[in-house]
């Protein structure tokens, strides 16, 4: 580690920062189209096969958007609690995990921010799972 501009005399053997006195290479822009990223603000390219250009591309959103309404009355959650199951239809998951988007919002949630989700497999864990992607549609 003495090789890192962060790790000679002067320098505290603290954890390296993200910056450290490194800067960073210029900026390449991607030969070809570009169709992933790695950064914040960054958009690719759709890949389309012939097969699939008729087909419309659709976010997470949409896919639980259009479950929700296709089988609205259908069960799409159970978990099992001390007590029994408690289960949820796919209308009352879209409900819940657009009300968990909304708590995002307002806790303070800038888009296309990180959420971190700790817990064990549970339906609060799905839920606020999707409840992130949903926050982060356009």
């Amino acid at each position: 580690f003495s090789a890192h501009p962060c790790r000679h005399e002067g320098h505290s053997p603290a954890p390296l920062s993200p910056t450290c006195g490194l800067t960073a290479p210029e900026p390449r822009l991607p030969t070809g189209n570009p169709y992933w990223t790695s950064k914040r603000h960054g958009e690719g390219h759709l890949r389309r096969e012939d097969a699939f250009t008729s087909q419309a591309p659709f976010t997470v959103h949409d896919l639980v958007m259009n479950t929700a309404i296709k089988y609205a009355n259908y069960i799409a959650l159970g978990s099992k609690h001390r007590n029994g199951w408690h289960l949820l239809t796919y209308i009352e998951y879209y409900e819940e995990c657009r009300r968990a988007a909304k708590a995002f919002l307002k806790l303070g949630l800038e888009r296309f921010h990180g959420v971190g989700i700790m817990g064990l497999n549970s339906e609060e864990w799905v839920i606020a799972s999707i409840g992130a992607i949903m926050f982060h549609r356009k």
